[in-house]
């Protein structure tokens, strides 16, 4: 888990309560790569997941706490994989281009194991969900945080005049072609046929070669 459980969650305390709960979640995961969030109800999720009605009631306080408690399993799942693949164990003495792709490499499996899930906690999340949002901000804190350490640690490979900026402007850069391309299905609009396996390889060379390209002289405002 990213940040601390929905409000609207009450957190299991016995491993009886532990496993209904979860059974819960991994019921509600597998309705959304089934159909859309807005036709599903509680009662098709106890079914599923093979508990009562008081036992759901008994963990989450609606549709909205559940909503929540798959997306801390998303979220906290992606944190988990891209943290242990930029470790300090898996990085040390590793170049630059390496740390860029294993980013990279992740990121878009994890988006892909999960990609309905996404796309559904994304669209029927209000714009005002303050939970979400501290999901989304503890992530960035935890993935983006060590990706950037991992960058700096390798700053004599960077030719950037402002290796800082640089880092997150790539980042911006890759993570956003990421989404567009697996969450949105972007790439379609492009005359391109390529893979997610091609698409890491192409993000990691231009991240790389904005980083390590010489500097060019600045036409705008810094």
């Amino acid at each position: 888990m990213t940040a601390a459980a929905s409000p609207l969650r009450r957190p299991p305390r016995q491993a009886r309560s532990r496993a209904t709960s979860d059974a819960i979640i991994a019921a509600g995961l597998a309705l959304l790569a089934e159909r859309d969030f807005a036709t599903v109800t509680i009662a098709d999720v106890v079914q599923r997941a093979g508990v009562s009605i008081g036992g759901f009631y008994a963990r989450f306080r609606g549709k909205e706490a559940l909503l929540h408690a798959l997306a801390e399993e998303v979220i906290g799942d992606c944190a988990d994989a891209l943290e242990s693949a930029l470790s300090a164990r898996r990085m040390a003495g590793a170049p630059l281009e390496r740390v860029i792709r294993e980013y990279i490499r992740v990121m878009f499996a994890k988006f892909r194991e999960h990609r309905e899930a996404i796309v559904q906690i994304r669209r029927h999340a209000g714009s005002g969900d303050a939970h979400q949002a501290r999901l989304v901000a503890d992530f960035n804190q935890r993935v983006h945080g060590r990706l950037r350490t991992l960058l700096a640690e390798r700053k004599r490979e960077i030719r950037h005049p402002n290796p800082a900026l640089a880092a997150n402007v790539g980042l911006f850069m890759v993570s956003a072609a990421a989404r567009e391309a697996v969450l949105a299905g972007a790439i379609r609009a492009y005359p391109v046929t390529i893979g997610d396996a091609g698409l890491v390889d192409e993000l990691t060379r231009a991240y790389l070669a904005y980083l390590t390209a010489p500097p060019a002289k600045s036409r705008g405002n810094r």
